[in-house]
């Protein structure tokens, strides 16, 4: 899916504005399979949220199956950062 495509499918969704907020930073970060790992801070600054709010809406995105969160494995200079 091409970023366009996944902007105009974004707008399309009936859903609360923090996830769809949320929902269209990650978006913006992903590469051309869909994969992305910005940090909850930057998510948190880029959408205008609380981390609290970013958490939340993250949780919401997986629980609706509009996001996978996987841990990340690779050794990285930030243990435990997440892949969505």
């Amino acid at each position: 899916m091409s970023p366009l495509e996944r902007f105009r499918y974004i707008r399309t969704l009936r859903m609360p504005a923090t996830p769809k907020a949320i929902l269209w930073c990650i978006a913006s970060h992903a590469d051309s399979k869909g994969l992305c790992w910005p940090s909850r801070p930057l998510l948190a600054a880029e959408a205008g949220l609380s981390l609290r709010a970013i958490c939340d809406g993250l949780r919401w995105l997986a629980q609706h199956g509009l996001i996978i969160r996987y841990h990340r494995k690779a050794p990285t200079l930030f243990p435990g950062t997440r892949c969505f």
